[in-house]
């Protein structure tokens, strides 16, 4: 980019320049970043995506695995509950550790919507970040 169109850019107030002598220098204002890309006030959330994928993984094989058949509300929960105890460390290793309801509240049968709606959550947080 040529430093007349980056002189020109600097009048919009997102392209900052300080000039030194002979030299410039031009920065985009950090948070003027999110104006740029029509972002509002979002920032990004930094994702670990190796841990999150495997995750995941093991939340789809676990609920596709045949003990599931059969089981009364409260073997239900119990299954769901070990199953994020399993998967949990590698969500908060991502970065998602925030996401999750912390499970002690919800004890028994309770425990199934926090475990569908965390679930939940967890895939639809990166189309709100």
């Amino acid at each position: 980019m040529d430093s007349v169109t980056l002189a020109e850019m600097s009048q919009s107030g997102i392209i900052q320049i300080k000039t030194t002598g002979r030299e410039k220098r031009y920065w985009i204002k950090s948070d003027q970043w999110w104006v740029l890309l029509n972002r509002g006030e979002l920032r990004l959330r930094w994702v670990t995506w190796a841990p999150l994928f495997r995750a995941l993984e093991q939340i789809w094989i676990g609920l596709d695995d045949p003990r599931f058949d059969g089981l009364d509300p409260l073997g239900l929960s119990s299954v769901l509950r070990q199953l994020m105890v399993a998967v949990r460390p590698a969500i908060e290793r991502a970065g998602f550790d925030k996401i999750l309801s912390d499970d002690r509240h919800y004890l028994a049968e309770a425990y199934r919507p926090v475990f569908l709606s965390d679930t939940t959550k967890l895939l639809d947080a990166n189309q709100h970040e």
